[in-house]
């Protein structure tokens, strides 16, 4: 059996694709780990793009074959843990990205960018072929040349995949209309903001930027790790492991036998840095995901902003980890439902006060009869904007809508609030509870659901939630305050009735329905993997420990 080629590296790189100045200089002896860096990322961004057109493949339904399976990971794979409390944010701008690229002349440039991206991967499998041959030897000029990163991604060709042309056409629910350009080597990296390398712009037409946006979306996504910290109270904390994705790059990366009969070590070793890179990813994906709240808000007729988009609606965290006003951006999320009439599949994890578990899966739906022709930023008790069926996972797996993108609502239930639901998921872990006890309380909370008003429900656990996911002083008044002078004056009075009403409507600190998490999914997909998984407690999307 050959030899396995392994390169090594000290201390893991920044990120040199994905985030980094092309002038950053570059030691002769630091070429290895870089190279080896920007082979992960390239694998990273066709990977991302790849398991995203594979997942608008399965969504199409003029081409439903009793063949057609779900795929193994699809628009879930994109659910990234960022730390701003805007998941629902990004629940919505992937639906933009599915709509716009389900078009198959916008699809035609995914499958380009996709090989663009295979021959660069291979051209930079051949750079590090070259490094390590030259090891120990005197430098190498071909070699020495590569002087900063600019130079590298010249050789590997990467520029070719940032000169691609973006798309002209946008239809999205930003309703952007792009002007179709060209990267030229002038603009190319002209983009550096502030403390970021790369403009953090929302650009759905723009496939350098979506390719960048959802490979680092996926990275933050697939390896969640979820912990139950026992106190007062009880807590969940999220984090991600880099480490773990890295490593299924490198086994990804040594099956496709880049160096024929050769066999590669593509593996990186893991230590403090991967902090460092999860933290610089999570900050560029909250600015993007900042960047569509300004641009929908500043389009939105309601919004009394003109160009400018007040900044009391954001904060910024001491980890640079931009956020957005909880409130405000379920208010522009909502919009968006239903002026496109985007349907919702509530799963709703319930414990039984004997300690029974049972998953409750609803359909939301705009009601056509609905009244919505009022100002929806400053009503929020109307109870005919949405319509709920209670649904079986039979009735979603045998569905033509369980292929249809739906936004995935994740629910909390259990009697005496959001921490006595933590400390039953607790006491689930630790094998303290009777998990397959049966009793009429799942029934009626059920029941409860298909007369709750779905609107009020979203309105008031949004308003009661912290604003932004750190200590901020006066945060409500700071954000009624703009929402007031942005809105109007009903917009603000109902965001103050939201938050005294949430705890007696049935949300809030003692809660007996509370929202845990949004992501964008096929509810078909979603039935396949509860099957296949069981439906057991715990943190969706995540790994629990």
């Amino acid at each position: 059996m050959a030899k396995k080629t392994k390169f090594s590296s000290q201390q893991a790189m920044s990120l040199p694709i994905f985030l980094s100045y092309s002038a950053t200089a570059l030691r002769y002896g630091d070429l290895g780990r870089t190279v080896l860096q920007c082979l992960h990322d390239i694998h990273s961004m066709e990977r991302a793009l790849s398991i995203f057109q594979s997942a608008l493949a399965y969504g199409n339904l003029e081409n439903v074959s009793p063949l057609t399976t779900s795929p193994l990971q699809s628009l879930s794979s994109f659910d990234a843990h960022v730390g701003d409390c805007a998941c629902q944010t990004r629940a919505q701008m992937l639906w933009d990205l599915v709509m716009f690229y389900r078009k198959a002349d916008n699809n035609l440039i995914l499958s380009f960018a996709i090989g663009r991206l295979k021959k660069i991967k291979l051209n930079t499998a051949l750079l590090l072929e070259e490094i390590e041959l030259n090891h120990g030897k005197p430098r190498h000029p071909s070699l020495s040349v590569l002087v900063n990163y600019n130079a590298i991604w010249e050789r590997i060709d990467f520029n070719s995949f940032l000169d691609l042309v973006p798309m002209a056409d946008v239809v999205s629910s930003t309703e952007s209309t792009v002007p179709l350009t060209t990267n030229t080597g002038a603009q190319r990296y002209s983009n550096r903001r502030g403390d970021l390398a790369v403009d953090a712009a929302w650009k759905p037409h723009d496939i350098n930027s979506i390719a960048r946006f959802l490979a680092m979306c996926n990275l933050m996504s697939e390896f969640k790790i979820a912990t139950i910290e026992a106190g007062s109270p009880t807590r969940i904390k999220v984090c991600v492991d880099l480490r773990l994705i890295y490593e299924k790059n490198a086994r990804e990366l040594e099956e496709l036998q880049l160096i024929p009969n050769k066999n590669q070590n593509y593996r990186i070793k893991a230590n403090g840095r991967m902090t460092r890179q999860v933290e610089a990813m999570q900050v560029y994906v909250s600015r993007v995901t900042t960047d569509w709240v300004r641009q929908t808000a500043i389009k939105d007729p309601h919004f009394r902003v003109g160009q400018s988009f007040p900044e009391e609606f954001v904060a910024t965290s001491e980890r640079r980890i931009t956020c957005v006003s909880s409130y405000l951006s379920f208010l522009l999320v909502q919009a968006a439902w239903i002026k496109y009439d985007i349907p919702i599949f509530a799963v709703i994890q319930h414990f039984c006060s004997h300690g029974g578990y049972h998953n409750i899966y609803c359909r939301v739906l705009k009601n056509p009869m609905g009244k919505t022709s009022r100002n929806y930023f400053s009503t929020i008790s109307e109870n005919d904007w949405f319509r709920t069926e209670i649904v079986s996972l039979d009735q979603v797996s045998s569905s033509s809508w369980g292929r249809t993108p739906h936004i995935i609502m994740v629910g909390m239930s259990c009697e005496g609030g959001i921490n006595n639901f933590i400390q039953s998921l607790l006491e689930s872990q630790r094998g303290l509870l009777p998990l397959e006890h049966h009793c009429g309380q799942a029934d009626d909370c059920a029941l409860a659901i298909t007369y709750t008003n779905i609107p009020r429900l979203l309105a008031q656990d949004f308003a009661q939630h912290d604003q932004f996911p750190f200590h901020l002083k006066d945060q409500f008044s700071r954000v009624a305050g703009a929402l007031g002078r942005s809105l109007g004056k009903e917009t603000e009075v109902a965001f103050a009735d939201a938050r005294v009403w949430a705890d007696k409507f049935g949300t809030g600190e003692s809660t007996w329905l509370g929202i845990e998490h949004i992501f964008l999914e096929y509810p078909g997909v979603l039935a396949k993997y509860l099957a296949e998984y069981g439906e057991t407690p715990g943190v969706f999307g995540c790994q629990l420990k």
